[in-house]
């Protein structure tokens, strides 16, 4: 009996001894996971943070391109307005250009008229000189002629009737 209590005490012994070899071993690796489970804790941490950076920029990268749509939006109202006032302008530079046209050719007529008319003048100033060298001959002939009367008159009288 005490043989076999003997050996149940080292048998025992022996299994207590793999028990507490086996535990060191199961808190080694406790320990280990647990080392293992902070630092997976600490990289999701890192991760949790960067994916929040992230979440931040692509938030900044929303807003920048909505800006950027609505800066683009008024560029293209601006275009839309700059090609209405580009065609106002052509439009009035079509006009311009049609009432330059019609400007120069009623100069054009205007010195056909103003030609006419110093032409007319010419002739009035022509007709003018002949009219006075008549006049001038009709206030010679009207002096002759009452120098003639004069002197009929004179005559005239040199007669004397009987009354």
């Amino acid at each position: 009996v005490a043989e076999e209590i003997r050996k149940l005490a080292e048998g025992a012994a022996e299994s207590s001894k793999r028990i507490s070899q086996t535990l060191k071993s199961i808190g080694v690796s406790v320990e280990e996971t647990q080392r293992s489970g902070e630092e997976t804790t600490h990289e999701f941490e890192g991760i949790i943070r960067e994916v929040s950076e992230a979440g931040a920029a692509f938030a900044e990268i929303n807003e920048s391109t909505r800006e950027l749509n609505v800066g683009a939006q008024e560029i293209a109202n601006a275009v839309g307005e700059l090609n209405t006032v580009t065609a106002q302008i052509k439009g009035g530079s079509d006009e311009i250009q049609s009432g330059t046209h019609n400007m120069l050719g009623a100069q054009a007529t205007l010195q056909e008229i103003s030609a006419g008319v110093s032409d007319g003048i010419r002739e009035i100033v022509t007709g003018a000189g002949e009219i006075r060298k008549s006049m001038q001959a009709l206030a010679d002939e009207n002096a002759r002629l009452r120098e003639a009367v004069s002197m009929l008159n004179t005559e005239i009288k040199r007669f004397k009737t009987e009354r």
